[in-house]
């Protein structure tokens, strides 16, 4: 692939919007604003809901979201919510960007410490609000921050909430992290930063850790989690454990069978061509062609890092299967950023754990229900009730 003359400043956006899936979605946008029968492609992938993997929250224990009152438990309400900007040390600062920066949501009027959260965003130049316009199948009537609604919501739970700028928005530190040194993992040695911090805050529970990632914050949350004993849950919303060629290869071929599907072929061999292009790109990799320096999938993005996240993909089942805390993933029917098949595969790789699954009707990508989409966009409720009662089941004893 032709090196562009460009220079590495004026790209990095760019170099920063290629961790995963959507990539596309900028290019395909066009190609995307054909209506779509919804309510039928729903119904096509049917709703699951798979609790038989949970155990018995532990005796004596209240929730997460709980508090104590007298020899019971009552679900916790904030009197107020305080959001504080903060910041923390990278203990990568070398790569170029130290501090990492975000937003501490408080909850205030609770006695004790309480259980912390750490949003992990999805892929791209993702910010701590996590802003969305919609995904490869629906456009939100007005951008969405999904970050923002959870730490709100959470902490009015009595939970303290972190969400954070990735290192990979340029925007949000005025400047792109070392690309000659960046390797995907630095996303999980972020989030390991950001445990620690939150877990040293004087309003935390450093025994009661909540890692909820969400798209790519989910395949990787897995491997911030691992062996780690303060992580008392982890939260998967539409995530995903393929490879990153697969999983863009994968988004074009379904969206060329549903343009195929309505009849519309120049959409579905624009779908199929792209595809193409990309799985070649991909192919490189573990064939003779690799060349670690070249720019593959976008400009200043080398193949060793695509590589190297395909390596670093690769160890994210074992580390799901060996996790010790009770895990929730949850996937919607009408999100095809990732694969519809996505919550069987948790299911097979959580045989072991304490675990629950849900798929439901109507949930896009990014977490509101496209059939019922209100003005403005807002989590779907049944994403909340099912996070709510996951958060009540997982017992800690109040430090």
């Amino acid at each position: 692939m032709a090196r562009s003359p460009m220079g590495r400043t004026g790209w990095a956006a760019l170099v920063a919007a290629v961790t995963l899936p959507m990539l596309v979605i900028g290019a395909l946008s066009a190609l995307t604003a054909v209506p779509l029968d919804l309510e039928t492609l729903s119904k096509a992938r049917p709703p699951l809901h798979d609790l038989s993997r949970r155990r018995p929250r532990l005796a004596g224990a209240c929730g997460l979201n709980e508090v104590q009152a007298g020899q019971g438990c009552q679900r916790a309400t904030a009197a107020t919510v305080d959001q504080e900007e903060v910041t923390f040390p990278s203990s990568i600062g070398q790569k170029g960007i130290n501090p990492l920066q975000g937003t501490l949501s408080l909850p205030r009027g609770l006695s004790g410490r309480r259980p912390g959260v750490i949003l992990m965003g999805g892929s791209g130049p993702t910010n701590r609000h996590s802003t969305s316009s919609g995904d490869l199948l629906l456009k939100l009537p007005a951008p969405f921050p999904l970050f923002d609604r959870l730490a709100e919501g959470l902490a009015r739970q009595g939970l303290v909430v972190l969400r954070y700028d990735k290192r990979s928005c340029a925007a949000c530190y005025r400047k792109l992290y070392d690309v000659e040194q960046f390797s995907m993992a630095d996303f999980v040695t972020d989030a390991r930063d950001a445990v620690n911090w939150l877990a040293a805050r004087p309003e935390v529970d450093p025994e009661a850790i909540v890692i909820i990632g969400h798209s790519e914050g989910a395949q990787l949350a897995p491997l911030v989690a691992r062996g780690d004993p303060r992580v008392k849950a982890v939260v998967l919303l539409a995530g995903t454990t393929e490879p990153m060629g697969a999983v863009i290869t994968a988004q074009l071929e379904r969206l060329a069978a549903l343009r195929a599907g309505r009849g519309d072929r120049v959409g579905a061999w624009a779908h199929r061509s792209l595809a193409a292009q990309m799985k070649a790109c991909f192919d490189k990799l573990d064939g003779p062609n690799y060349d670690p320096k070249e720019e593959c999938l976008a400009p200043a993005l080398p193949q060793r890092v695509l590589k190297e996240y395909d390596a670093l993909n690769a160890t994210i089942p074992k580390a799901l299967g060996a996790l010790p805390c009770p895990v929730l993933a949850v996937q919607g029917s009408l999100d095809i950023n990732v694969h519809p098949g996505q919550i069987e595969r948790y299911r097979e790789l959580l045989t072991g754990n304490d675990a629950e699954l849900h798929r439901l009707p109507g949930v896009s990508h990014p977490l509101v229900n496209a059939l019922a989409t209100p003005e403005p966009a807002d989590i779907d409720p049944q994403v909340w009730a099912i996070l709510t009662a996951f958060l009540t089941s997982v017992g800690r004893r109040s430090p």
